[in-house]
């Protein structure tokens, strides 16, 4: 390194004559960095010093600039020859500090970034090992991504580290780029780092320097420990000169002996602990620090306490829902999927603390985090007033623990209930403070999506346990209703619209000629006939017709969340952007808080929005806006019909078929135009066959879709009828298949007015019925003249699933699907006439052809079948300990059946029997399954809805004999 005019290097005579120091001879690596190493027109013969001098040496390695391609390659690709031929490793680095002017500027020099890149192609495509290192400084926050994305298209792995001042470097006068970052560069790099570590990296030693970097970043300490601290590494200067670190060591002349250089350098080091190394960030590669470590133990321990327990334990009865005492509270616990953040999280969690502050002003929170250094920074660009009553703590920790002793309630504050693994947490902190005798609440949450049983039943329990429910949407009370919860549910508006309002941000953007548009990835929790790919092609079409139809118009894609799990909007549409390839169309790539969201929404012309909270925020602020129903149905089309704003919306299907003039119509959201229908008189019209509609939640393969599509098939066959069918949900490939090959016609997730005119079109529109919230929805919305007929697929007896005499009277015809059915008190509560005019029983009746040639096969051992539903709220919670309770020798239980099979097969391991049991999923052909099989095992819960059963008349057609509880529609079935 030469600095002020002065030469400070060894030459390479000098440099064997100081290697030759006694305390070098246990040296097995070493890095040379600088500066730069290849100003040193020797560098080759350094290193072919390095395995004469050290005799302990295992290998060596590099940093380069890389702005002397010629020189670079051709004297690391000798000195990696030469070590091939000692048998010594020797890889490297290239600094690229982001992609073209972005590391050019870092740099100070144009170019840098095309010599940078084509050294270090040119090294790997010689095979020198070699990476790219990426140093993060205040200019290169926002080209992470793209640098990131150069790495993965050239194949080049890149290692990502934060600047440090370091006194060999002489950057002590870079302060405004080195650690200088703003509170939105702060909680950029979070989540870039989130990223690296959840997509990324795989090396545990490097994740956990990342882990590091977040610490230290958000305000806490290094978590990792270093080797220079350690003393197995020492920074060796160009002059000779030696020091215990690389940025904060203060360099000396080796004395003669190796003890005394090591004395020297251990006090050094013990200064340095108390000085600098708790706020070192640089990328020093180690294992947790002895106290961290000591800290992971004591929260994977915490965790599986309070999260982990035994499931049995954690079902519950139902209990009353209690007043909350918030006047009398001193620390609130608050829950819920915070760590990953959306804008629409960040405005419900101010929300509610506002809300509980006015209650009472001297109350303290304690928020639960799944990624607290992400949370750290959202809450760190609150007002004071409330950061100051705000801690954040990770879920697994000692201090969650110690939570559930000083906080007087725990609250799920807000965000949906739905389909996530983490709901077990949520459940074992209300089970927690239910055995403390705590309040549990729910506040202002969404319920669903919830596709998965075992999820569903967490909610479930959750629902139990909870002392006091409030939900933000009406449909979120019904899917309770259908879990069986009973207790008082609130209705109330989402929390976020507290903090929204408090805002006073109203739209202005009038005439401004910028369109706002709040996208987001499709995910899975979201199933529906559209694939991720589609959806994006979908909008990235809407966004090319709407760059058409507005040319004088600049449209901005913002992001509602800025955070790798969940999926980054911003990632998202910087893929559109690059899709469209329009330069009137970009992408705002900084991290905004909710504030900077709502003005940046009212100064707009009109939105286009899409996540939910999106919805939300425009409904507040007043801006004109297109609602994109990317859930299904589920929860933007609940909010917006709960505000009366239901024309706004447009399928995530629609979209790319939008004309200007229904995008217009929408942005003005009229009312909904009246759908011409028939006199009630007129249903029927001669010269044709009677049209049948059936309506049912979803087509899949359980048993009121078959029974459904059987009644299809086997009426098609005698003819006079024409039958099709709705899904309200999107309908599943068993059933679509199904559906196909008995000729039934599928309108797959109909929107309104779709679903409208076929119930007008129909003869007779006949609903699958069991209680859930999409039939509950459509019974609540204004239906035409029609011929109702239901048809009713449960017993009835018991809660969710209830019969009652007012559901029976609503329609034309309600019609049993068992005996049992028939016999329910809400039948003979009818008058006599209408029992006879107005009700049926009709037995839903499998499809035999399914078993077409079903025989009995030799096999060995005794094998048990269950096929059915897998889930406790039907199947009897304690069917594996039962069955591994039967005295009979080599029993294997064969379980067949949709949905999640989690629940038991957790059971089954925590029994030790893994080897009595198989778990086959869905079976769509039963005959090798039922062929093998010497028993059919149907145990159920005693509050069953089971009904006809179509899997028992199966088996039963095929011979197998049944053991199964009377409960439910089996007494009447079994004989």
């Amino acid at each position: 390194i030469w600095k002020d005019g002065r030469r400070e290097t060894l030459s390479i005579d000098e440099l064997r004559g100081f290697l030759a120091h006694p305390y070098f001879a246990e040296v097995s690596h070493v890095g040379v960095t600088g500066g730069e190493p290849t100003l040193r027109k020797d560098l080759t013969e350094l290193y072919r010093l390095l395995p004469e001098c050290l005799p302990k040496l295992e290998g060596a390695s590099f940093i380069t600039h890389g702005m002397q391609t010629d020189r670079a390659v051709e004297n690391y690709t000798q000195v990696h020859q030469h070590y091939l031929r000692l048998n010594l490793a020797f890889d490297g680095m290239v600094s690229i500090d982001g992609v073209g002017a972005v590391h050019d500027q870092v740099r100070g020099r144009k170019g840098a970034f095309d010599s940078a890149t084509k050294t270090l192609l040119a090294l790997k495509e010689r095979g020198v090992p070699v990476i790219a290192a990426c140093t993060i400084v205040r200019s290169n926050v926002y080209g992470l991504h793209d640098l990131l994305d150069w790495g993965k298209t050239n194949g080049v792995y890149v290692r990502f580290r934060v600047a440090e001042f370091i006194r060999r470097l002489y950057n002590e006068g870079c302060s405004a780029e080195v650690r200088s970052f703003n509170p939105r560069e702060l909680r950029h790099l979070v989540s870039f780092f989130h990223l690296l570590l959840t997509e990324y990296e795989t090396n545990e030693t490097i994740q956990k320097t990342y882990r590091s970097i977040l610490s230290l970043l958000t305000g806490g300490d290094r978590l990792i420990g270093c080797p220079y601290q350690k003393g197995v590494a020492v920074n060796v200067g160009s002059g000779g000169q030696v020091a215990c670190c690389a940025p904060k060591g203060t360099s000396f002349a080796p004395a003669s002996g190796a003890g005394e250089v090591h004395t020297v350098l251990q006090a050094d080091r013990e200064d340095l602990a108390r000085t600098h190394c708790a706020n070192c960030i640089h990328d020093y590669h180690d294992d947790w620090s002895e106290s961290v470590s000591v800290e992971v133990t004591q929260a994977r321990n915490r965790s599986q306490e309070l999260y982990e327990g035994p499931d049995e334990q954690l079902t519950t009865s139902e209990v009353a829902a209690q007043s909350l005492n918030l006047a009398g509270m001193k620390e609130i616990l608050l829950a819920g999927w915070y760590g990953t953040e959306t804008a629409g999280d960040i405005a419900i969690l101010q929300g509610i603390i506002t809300e509980y502050l006015q209650v009472n002003s001297q109350l303290r929170f304690r928020v639960l985090s799944l990624f607290p250094f992400y949370t750290r920074t959202t809450i760190a660009e609150w007002p004071e007033k409330l950061r100051a009553c705000v801690r954040v703590m990770d879920y697994a920790s000692e201090e969650a623990w110690q939570a559930t002793v000083d906080c007087d309630a725990v609250v799920m504050a807000g965000g949906p209930l739905m389909d996530i693994p983490q709901t077990r947490m949520i459940l074992g902190l209300f089970k927690r403070f239910a055995d403390l005798g705590k309040a549990r609440v729910i506040e202002g949450c969404g319920v669903g999506p919830l596709h998965r049983a075992d999820y569903r039943w967490n909610v479930c329990r959750i629902a139990r346990l909870a002392t006091r429910i409030s939900v933000r949407d009406r449909a979120s009370k019904e899917a309770l209703r259908t879990y069986g919860i009973r207790k008082e549910i609130t209705v109330r508006m989402d929390p976020a619209v507290t903090f929204l309002r408090a805002q006073g941000i109203r739209h202005h953007g009038s005439g401004s000629k910028v369109i706002r548009c709040f996208l987001r990835e499709l995910t899975c929790e979201y199933p529906q006939s559209l694939s991720p790919e589609q959806a994006a092609e979908n909008l990235a079409t809407l966004l090319r017709n709407v760059l058409a139809w507005y040319p004088e118009h600049r449209v901005e894609l913002w992001a509602m969340h800025h955070f790798p799990v969940g999926n980054d909007d911003r990632l998202f549409a910087r893929g559109l952007v690059r899709k469209v390839e329009n330069s009137r169309l970009t992408c705002d790539f900084e991290p905004r808080t909710p504030r900077e969201i709502m003005e940046a929404m009212a100064a707009a012309e009109f939105c286009i929005c899409m996540r939910f909270h999106s919805c939300v925020f425009a409904s507040e602020i007043g801006v004109p806006f297109l609602a994109i129903d990317y859930t299904a149905g589920g929860k933007i089309a609940g909010f917006l019909e709960d505000v009366g704003q239901q024309p706004r919306l447009c399928g995530l299907g629609d979209v790319a078929s939008l004309e200007m003039n229904e995008l217009e119509t929408k942005l003005k959201n009229p009312a909904t135009l009246a759908i011409q229908t028939k006199p009630a008189s007129n249903l029927t019209a001669s010269n044709r066959p009677a049209r049948i509609l059936h309506i049912i939640q979803s087509v899949g393969g359980g048993g009121g879709a078959r029974a459904m599509i059987a009644l299809a098939k086997h009426s098609h066959r005698l003819g006079g009828l024409e039958h099709r069918a709705v899904s309200l949900t999107p309908a599943d490939s068993v059933g679509l298949q199904l559906a196909e090959q008995a000729g039934l016609p599928i309108l797959n997730q109909p929107g309104r007015a779709e679903l409208r005119e076929a119930m007008v079109d129909a003869d007779i529109v006949l609903v699958h019925w069991w209680n859930n919230p999409e039939l509950a929805m459509l019974f609540r919305s204004e239906l035409p003249p029609m011929r109702l007929v239901l048809w009713l697929h449960v017993g009835g007896y018991h809660s969710p699933q209830v019969i009652t005499p007012p559901l029976l009277e609503f329609a034309d015809l309600s019609v049993a699907c068992s005996p049992h059915t028939y016999s329910h008190p809400a039948f003979a509560s009818l008058p006599a006439e209408t029992l006879v005019r107005r009700t049926a029983m009709v037995l839903a009746g499998a499809d035999f052809d399914r078993l077409h040639g079903v025989a009995p096969r030799a096999h060995a051992g005794f094998q048990v079948g269950y096929i059915g539903t897998l889930d406790p709220v039907k199947m009897h919670s304690e069917f594996v300990a039962m069955s591994c309770d039967a005295q009979v020798p080599d029993a294997k239980f064969v379980v067949c059946g949709g949905g999640d099979s989690g629940w038991l097969s957790r059971h089954v391991e925590t029994l030790g029997r893994s080897a009595s049991f198989e778990f086959k999923g869905h079976v769509e052909d039963l005959r090798p399954i039922i062929e093998n099989l010497d028993v059919y095992g149907y145990p159920l819960c005693v509050d069953t809805y089971a009904a006809a059963e179509l899997n028992l008349q199966e088996v039963m057609f095929a011979g197998l004999p049944v053991v199964a509880f009377p409960h439910g529609g089996i007494g009447r079935l079994v004989q």
